[in-house]
């Protein structure tokens, strides 16, 4: 091929020692091909357009990361914690697992097209690609069978997850003068991603299933704090399936969204979620990137933004940090926002029935659970951020200056990271958000970085 055509082929086989010897190796091709039309002699002679490519390509990998030796029986054995015979703990033997028969790799399939571009004396650059990506042979869960098995159901490879998303870049460079230029770039994507197939016959949305979104957030809606005994006493909604004791003012209420004079989660599944609702999704959507640069004579800057500008997460009962003094008393962290809690006019603080957390309890647990047992939109959190990852300024030594000293150049510069950060996230880091969204996030915030430094090249 000519430098206006390429093409690339690859084949790769894997082999795997968590599958039976017969399933153990998998081979994954792959191809892809890109076509410069700017180099076609049919192509205008312009100004504008400097280089045009399209391209596209077809790939699939191997998937390896899955439970070891599922094909393999075993013997669960534990020791217990609740009784001693003989002054020691006894141990327990259960049922054995039933072998995963035929279990093998999933495989992630993408196809992807894209468009490469320089403009106006490649001052302008452009970088545009859309890609569809399908995990198939999931491994999940086996056909359901009666509880008398007394064990789990083998998993099986039957599972299919479509991922469809797109990237852009732009960027801008140009030299003024002599003295003087600059670039400016930019990266932006997004994705989504949808459960195509899952065994789940009775569409429990604790679990995946057939149309499901990943990451979204099921939790009830918010319908104010109890303000007072006689609100309490009136509230015409029975909220005991959250909690079956004694509501007091403080207390969030909950909308009755299916209109059946109660709060529940009706059968847990997707036909009948009783006053669960999807509130949000943890997937990070439109995560961008902003590159600038300049360069003055013999001073240069760059300043590089990085954030994401949609996303949502859930703290609720696992999170000790978000919860603050309703915790219990072993949680000993207490931060100004968790000082917004419900009170009234017999607090040594003051009345706040205007607050943002409800009524906090001594108990670890306990009562805590009316608030606390299930997301909420009124606590759901907006972890959408933008941050100034890194600035860097820089001084170059004159060539003339440096070549006495025997250095071919020399630079100084000065450099700071994580500088600051937007967003309306409480108390966490929205970069250390990880793992599913029922959990904590816990982290140690990233720490502002400032360093000084020389380049010497001899």
């Amino acid at each position: 091929f000519s430098d206006k055509y390429l093409l690339e082929v690859n084949v790769r086989a894997d082999g795997s020692s968590r599958f039976e010897e017969d399933e153990r190796w998998g081979v994954f091709p792959s191809v892809s091909a890109g076509w410069i039309i700017s180099e076609e002699d049919f192509f205008p002679s312009t100004t504008v357009i400097d280089f045009l490519k399209i391209r596209a390509s077809y790939g699939t990998l191997g998937n390896q990361d899955v439970d070891n030796y599922l094909f393999v029986p075993t013997l669960p054995v534990r020791q217990t914690s609740f009784w001693l015979f003989g002054n020691e703990r006894p141990w327990t033997v259960n049922a054995p697992n039933l072998r995963s028969v035929n279990l093998t790799w999933e495989t992630v399939s993408t196809i992807d097209f894209g468009l490469d571009a320089s403009l106006f004396n490649d001052r302008l650059g452009l970088t545009v690609g859309v890609y569809e990506s399908r995990t198939s042979d999931l491994v999940g869960p086996g056909r359901p069978l009666p509880a008398v098995l007394g064990t789990d159901v083998p998993r099986r490879n039957e599972g299919e997850i479509k991922t469809r998303g797109w990237e852009l870049e732009v960027s801008w460079k140009n030299r003024v003068n002599q003295d003087f230029s600059y670039e400016i770039r930019g990266q932006l994507s997004d994705y989504k991603s949808t459960v195509v197939n899952y065994t789940n016959p009775n569409k429990l949305i604790d679990q995946p299933y057939n149309g499901q979104v990943l990451g979204e957030i099921w939790g009830l809606r918010y319908n104010g704090h109890y303000q007072s005994q006689d609100d309490v006493d009136t509230y015409d909604i029975d909220q005991s399936f959250i909690f079956s004791g004694v509501w007091n003012p403080g207390d969030f209420k909950y909308q009755d969204l299916n209109g059946d004079g109660k709060i529940d989660i009706g059968d847990n599944t997707l036909d009948n979620p009783g006053d669960l609702q999807v509130l949000g999704n943890t997937t990070p959507r439109y995560v961008y990137g902003v590159n600038l640069g300049a360069q003055w004579k013999n001073f240069d800057i760059s300043v590089f933004f990085q954030g994401t500008g949609k996303r949502d997460w859930a703290f609720f009962r696992r999170s000790a940090v978000f919860r603050g003094p309703a915790a219990g008393p072993m949680h000993n962290n207490v931060l100004e926002g968790h000082l917004d809690y419900w009170r009234d006019e017999s607090s040594a603080l003051g009345p706040n029935k205007d607050a943002y957390f409800p009524k906090p309890y001594a108990q670890f647990y306990g009562q805590n659970r009316k608030n606390y047992e299930y997301p909420t939109d009124h606590l759901l959190q907006n972890a959408a951020f933008l941050r100034l990852k890194n600035l860097q300024i820089g001084y170059s030594l004159p060539r003339s200056i440096a070549e006495k000293v025997l250095m071919s150049s020399a630079r100084v510069y000065v450099s700071a990271e994580n500088l600051f950060t937007i967003t309306d996230l409480m108390f966490f880091d929205p970069e250390a958000l990880q793992g599913r969204w029922y959990e904590s996030g816990d982290a140690y915030p990233l720490n502002k970085t400032f360093s000084v430094g020389v380049n010497l090249n001899f």
